[in-house]
């Protein structure tokens, strides 16, 4: 186990105990630092020697002109070791603190172990028990691939779409590009592509019909600045639709429309 550099230090308990209040302020500095040194030590504990609790203290001569007793009492013979001192709240932490560093190591090693298992494809695998592989934990499946939408989709990435909706993606940007809107083209286009897949999904929208909105968009004064990306086009549909069909422009349903049909350009 290694070494916990801190040792937690309670002020209402060192401030009410009676012990303390007898000393003078040089036993209590002794005190304290007997107590850094009985946590650095890697058994906890200190020798059962004046002379050396004399200079470890720091008291010196002081330590063996009466005023060792009260400090002293603090560390009465260790429960488990022969010829050694120990304070016994200090002790009672130190356990605390090992068992508590013990718990957090194997925490981590599970972690660790769990997000190499997801990560796995395949084959036999195992999961740490109290720190040990258990052999009989079952093997996750591998993810299945969704071709319903024409491309591969894998339900555990964090966006899902197909091809047609990373084209339609990088069309607007390209749009963006072409027509020097100056806003900043995405280093990714997976949430491009997510956005474009709910708009048509949940939206019932077309291809189509989302790049002849876009398209409308970027001819109009005021939308072109407002509309740069498909999570705004979806956001402000309806007030697009409404704003095209009063200026006489009514698209052509989505629902109807042939998705193969190039667009007309500006």
């Amino acid at each position: 186990m290694s070494k916990d550099p801190a040792f937690p230090f309670y002020a209402s308990d060192w401030l009410g105990s009676n012990m303390r209040a007898q000393m003078t302020l040089e036993q209590q500095g002794a005190y304290v630092n007997l107590l850094a040194r009985q946590w650095s030590e890697a058994t906890c504990s200190l020798p059962d020697d004046d002379k050396v609790l004399a200079k470890l203290s720091e008291m010196g001569e002081g330590w063996f002109n009466g005023g060792c007793q009260l400090v002293r009492d603090c560390f009465p013979p260790h429960p488990n070791q022969t010829g050694r001192i120990a304070n016994p709240r200090l002790l009672e932490l130190r356990a605390e603190r090992d068992k508590w560093i013990e718990k957090s190591r194997l925490g981590g090693l599970k972690s660790v172990e769990s997000k190499r298992l997801q990560r796995s494809k395949g084959g036999s695998t195992t999961v740490l028990t109290n720190g040990q592989p258990n052999a009989n934990t079952p093997s996750p499946s591998p993810s299945p691939i969704d071709n319903s939408l024409g491309a591969r989709t894998k339900p555990t990435r964090k966006y899902n779409y197909t091809d047609a909706d990373l084209a339609t993606a990088v069309w607007m940007a390209d749009l963006n590009d072409k027509l020097g809107m100056g806003c900043t083209r995405p280093n990714n286009f997976a949430a491009w592509a997510n956005e474009i897949r709910l708009t048509k999904e949940i939206d019932g929208r077309t291809d189509a019909a989302i790049r002849e909105l876009y398209q409308w968009c970027h001819g109009d004064s005021f939308w072109k600045a407002n509309v740069q990306s498909p999570q705004k086009l979806r956001k402000k549909w309806g007030q697009l639709q409404a704003k095209r069909t009063t200026d006489g422009k009514q698209p052509t349903p989505g629902h109807t429309h042939d998705p193969n049909r190039p667009v007309k350009a500006l």
